[in-house]
């Protein structure tokens, strides 16, 4: 491909990252292969922590769930010079700081000076391109949020979106209930420079944002196949955006209740082995001996993975009868038997 060559870079909070952020990138790539440019390369900016903005996590855990995120990618790229700086850094500073080390790599490979030390890492790949190439562009890559943003009074400053548009450019990803192209003539800088913005037209919609995420990750509610696996797998361990460590506590979680010969209700989940008689949760854990038609509390219960998934309860007739029986932590799931079955209570919403 000989067209002009172009680097993708987009900015923003990656709170947490999502498959749609990186799914913008490849919608980006191919429409513009499409329309004669080559992208070289991606790279994902996350914004400085100085940014304020509420419930922004540290930006060492934003860079750390990028980093998994990429991991299966072979073309875009962290870039962490942006929260590496000592305060927040305005857009257009992000975008001409890599344009400048990707000219200052072009220049030097030109004059067949090149000192690795001065390139920044995320850059590198950027070496083995043709030594004929005397020109790639950075281009600003978001959604259409974010270019319907530069009209919200004393959020950018004109000078810095003549410098993002005029000198660099915009790739839009269309969004849902988003109509960049209305909103690009109604804007009398953005109609000066609309020949140095790419619309993409997103046919397969998908709304995800980080806001959603971090709404549905707040209610323990599932966000699997939304965001990257090891992703979920960093959040669980972190126990970020309020989402709990806690496999046992999901509304409408599928369970298998056993009744053992002394009448307790046995609660198994993802279990392969078989339940022995009369094992309950008491004393140091799993796997204690007590008498029947008892309920121990400890504790030692309040982590349901030491629990090895098993919890007994004791048969009941009424529910009045097992106002007596307290959980072994308040995290715990609540169960209710009713005349319709077993009753899951979470602290988010009943389900029967």
């Amino acid at each position: 491909m000989t067209g002009k060559k172009i680097v993708l870079l987009s900015c923003g909070s990656f709170n947490p990252p999502t498959n749609m952020h990186l799914r913008m990138f490849e919608l980006a790539r191919d429409q513009l292969h499409k329309l004669g440019y080559e992208v070289v390369l991606g790279l994902i900016s996350p914004v400085h922590d100085g940014y304020g903005k509420k419930g922004l996590v540290p930006s060492t855990d934003r860079i750390a769930m990028l980093k998994l995120a990429l991991q299966d990618s072979d073309w875009i790229k962290l870039s962490d010079w942006e929260p590496s700086q000592e305060n927040h850094t305005r857009t257009a500073v992000v975008i001409k700081y890599h344009q400048t080390h990707i000219n200052n790599i072009l220049n030097n490979k030109l004059n067949d000076n090149i000192n690795e030390q001065d390139i920044p890492w995320f850059l590198n790949g950027l070496q083995s391109l043709p030594g004929d190439i005397y020109n790639i562009q950075v281009k600003l890559l978001c959604g259409a949020d974010l270019l319907e943003s530069f009209d919200t009074p004393g959020l950018w400053a004109i000078e810095d979106i003549e410098e993002i548009v005029g000198n660099h450019g915009l790739v839009v990803v269309t969004r849902e209930k988003s109509d960049p192209q209305q909103f690009i003539y109604m804007s009398d800088i953005l109609t000066k420079y609309m020949s140095n913005i790419t619309v993409i037209n997103e046919w397969i919609r998908n709304d995800v944002s980080s806001t959603k995420i971090r709404r549905a990750l707040r209610r323990n509610e599932s966000v699997k196949y939304l965001v990257p696996d090891q992703v979920i797998d960093y959040i669980t361990r972190q126990e970020l955006y309020g989402w709990t460590n806690n496999n046992f506590k999901h509304p409408g979680q599928a369970v298998q209740i056993i009744t053992d010969s002394f009448g307790d209700h046995k609660i198994v989940k993802n279990r392969q082995d078989p339940i022995r008689d009369n094992e309950v949760c008491g004393g140091d854990g799993v796997g204690q001996k007590s008498p029947p038609n008892t309920l121990k509390t400890s504790q030692s219960c309040t982590n349901f993975d030491k629990l090895d998934t098993r919890w007994s309860l004791q048969g009941s007739k009424s529910n009045d009868d097992l106002n007596g029986y307290k959980n072994c932590d308040e995290n715990l799931i609540k169960f209710i038997f009713t005349k319709h079955g077993i009753q899951v209570i979470s602290d988010i919403e009943t389900i029967v």
